[in-house]
């Protein structure tokens, strides 16, 4: 260390302070930031100048933001070389006093000050022990018993108070395979929705578009990672017409918190039963409005829009080729009350720990597989249950239990031998296999039949 320059902890920093060295690992990373050409005093135009910023720890209450300014060139190669779980050393910083404007765009800290480093600063790699930083990154920005539960954004209500920005600890059960899409400017742009569970509901989304945080989701591993998510924002989507959390500049992220409420999460996580179907009930609650769904599509383009990985919506011009309810036993699945996880039907008991000491209620709900055809091709595998099937059946599931063979043969022929504007959803597992969901049959307008048979000539 040079002399004249002292190391000084995050916790000891004062902003009369120069010539300082801090050390301390990364535990959020933002893209880097440019800024256009500004007029210099003389008239003069200066150079592009970039931004990147970190966030920096050194002990389990303190941390910083630090901010590191040079040319674009400068910023954008400097930038590839930091990542989250790195440990630096920040020489000759200036401490600035934190304020409230700069604080709305990146993680909230401990510490009242901000670290700017300009040309004549340095972000070095730290060479020593890296033991008691390396430690760190597991342990929560906040309280570890201060989040939200899930069952609270797994829900319709309250959506008049969003966006808003809240803690959660939860478990990973799911990864989205990544998608590509094109901005309004043509840029190219990567998402990626993690779908989440603790101890009030499954399944419920975060959407992730940092790339940093892109990077460390490919690491996640299904009930087994668990996250601290410090200021995650929850916000109304109009489409899926459900509440969604989403990554922004201010979320700080903690992977498996060495915390006891983590553990349990952990344990709760690989025990409890999730399956596709259970997957595919809890987003049917987050069903895109019916109205909303206009786009019309033969099956043919429907399945080469899969096959791209878009999650989309359709209305279909099709028969219904293929309808699974010929065993009732098999096209009906029962539901526990409390927990809402399926249940076979030579299964009389709940065994989820949640309900264990209460009473034994099940509720049947539809689990039918169907296939849809017109002249261009067969879509297989659709899926339909819940109030849309209860709507399309014509009957309820718990009816329709007691269907002898006549009865539900005429079901089926009901529909089969008739032809549906079929408005369907489509998204894409972690595995690429489509989950389609099939969410009304409508008799198709004469009118708006014969202008597509002339449009389609």
């Amino acid at each position: 260390m040079a002399a004249g320059v002292a190391k000084y902890n995050i916790s000891k920093l004062s902003s009369h302070l120069t010539n300082i060295v801090v050390v301390g690992v990364i535990i959020a990373r933002q893209q880097p930031r440019v800024f256009g050409n500004k007029k210099c005093p003389n008239g003069q135009s200066s150079t592009d100048r970039a931004v990147f910023n970190l966030t920096l720890r050194d002990s389990p209450s303190d941390c910083i933001n630090v901010s590191r300014w040079g040319t674009v060139s400068a910023i954008g190669q400097e930038a590839e070389n930091f990542h989250i779980g790195d440990i630096v050393e920040i020489f000759n910083a200036r401490v600035s006093v934190r304020n409230e404007e700069s604080g709305k765009f990146q993680p909230f800290t401990s510490s009242a000050y901000n670290l700017v480093v300009s040309d004549d600063g340095q972000i070095n790699p730290f060479t020593a022990d890296p033991a008691a930083y390396k430690s760190l990154l597991h342990v929560p920005t906040r309280p570890a018993h201060d989040y939200t539960i899930l069952s609270l954004v797994d829900t319709k209500e309250g959506k008049e108070h969003l966006p808003k920005a809240e803690n959660f600890l939860v478990s990973v059960i799911k990864v989205e395979p990544v998608q590509v899409i094109n901005t309004k400017d043509n840029r190219e742009v990567r998402k990626q929705l993690v779908r989440l569970l603790d101890f009030t509901a499954k399944a419920v989304p975060i959407e992730i578009w940092d790339p940093e945080y892109l990077r460390m989701a490919a690491e996640w591993k299904p009930r087994e990672t668990v996250l601290y998510i410090a200021d995650g924002l929850v916000k109304w989507d109009e489409f899926k017409q459900c509440k969604v959390i989403s990554v922004n500049s201010s979320t700080l992220i903690t992977e498996n918190p060495n915390v006891p409420e983590a553990m349990a999460l952990r344990h709760y996580a690989k025990s409890v039963p999730i399956s596709f179907s259970e997957l595919v009930h809890s987003m049917s609650n987050k069903l895109p409005d019916l109205n909303s769904i206009t786009n019309q599509m033969s099956v043919q383009q429907a399945k080469e829009k899969i096959e791209e990985g878009e999650t989309f919506t359709a209305v279909i011009n099709a028969f219904l080729s293929k309808l699974n309810i010929d065993e009732p036993q098999n096209a009906v699945s029962l539901r526990c009350w409390h927990c809402h996880q399926i249940r076979k039907h030579d299964e009389n008991i709940c065994v989820s720990s949640d309900c264990v000491g209460k009473e034994q209620v099940f509720s049947a709900t539809f689990n039918v597989l169907a296939s849809i055809t017109d002249r261009t091709g067969t879509l297989e595998n659709i899926r339909l249950g819940g109030r849309a099937a209860d709507q399309i059946l014509g009957i309820d599931a718990d009816v329709f239990l007691e269907l002898d063979e006549k009865e539900v043969a005429q079901v089926k022929q009901k529909l089969l031998l008739e032809k549906w504007d079929m408005k369907i959803w489509v998204q894409l597992s972690q595995t690429q296999r489509p989950a389609v969901t099939l969410l009304s049959c409508e008799k198709p307008n004469p009118h708006e039949s014969s202008a597509r048979g002339i449009a389609m000539m």
